[in-house]
């Protein structure tokens, strides 16, 4: 009843690069203040929201546009991993992976809002077959009330963020800390799970 992962499922993540004036105006700041400084900032920066202001959570359909926030501070793209192949075909699988997003905003900000880190979301069959995932994986999102992520939390020990994880989520959690991930799914009739990877 196994649900495994490939660890180069991980290694697929790759965050947005920044843009250029960004990029600049990191290295004016750098340049500027003292190593200390540096580090209180960069605390202070990591705690602003994340969504810009001007741009607000839309509604999560299958269509919506991979840099639009679906929750405060998961854009839908994460959940794809940026990849068109891994976009949502129906809006049943939106619905249950909002219902995941919304306790993993709850888990962020237990752990003082530092960023998610999706290392594995929706998986087509295909994909899903070409990392070695399991056949009935939750990670296909192929019926209502089924769904998965595996994430981490930056800075934040992932064996916290599974112990609490496991604390607080009613359905399936998969032990995945020893490998750099905790997965947090759902499946029709709403079991509660646990297993180890």
């Amino acid at each position: 009843m196994t649900d495994p992962v490939v660890l180069s499922e991980a290694a697929a993540y790759t965050p947005q690069p920044p843009e250029p004036h960004q990029k600049d105006a990191w290295d004016w700041v750098e340049a500027l203040l003292t190593p200390a400084e540096l580090m209180e900032f960069t605390e202070l920066y990591r705690a602003a929201p994340e969504a810009p202001a001007g741009n607000p959570v839309v509604a999560y359909t299958p269509s919506t546009p991979f840099n639009s926030w679906v929750t405060p501070h998961i854009q839908a793209g994460e959940v794809a991993i940026w990849d068109e192949a891994r976009r949502f075909k129906q809006q049943h699988q939106c619905t249950t992976c909002l219902e995941i997003l919304h306790f993993l905003e709850e888990v962020r900000a237990y752990f003082g809002g530092h960023p998610i880190v999706i290392t594995s979301g929706y998986r087509p069959p295909h994909i899903n077959q070409a990392v070695g995932g399991a056949s009935d994986s939750e990670h296909l999102f192929n019926v209502p009330e089924k769904g998965a992520i595996d994430f981490c939390i930056e800075k934040v020990s992932i064996y916290d963020v599974e112990r609490y994880v496991d604390d607080h989520w009613p359905f399936s959690v998969g032990y995945g800390a020893s490998r750099g991930f905790v997965h947090v799914g759902i499946r029709p009739g709403r079991p509660r799970l646990r297993w180890s990877y």
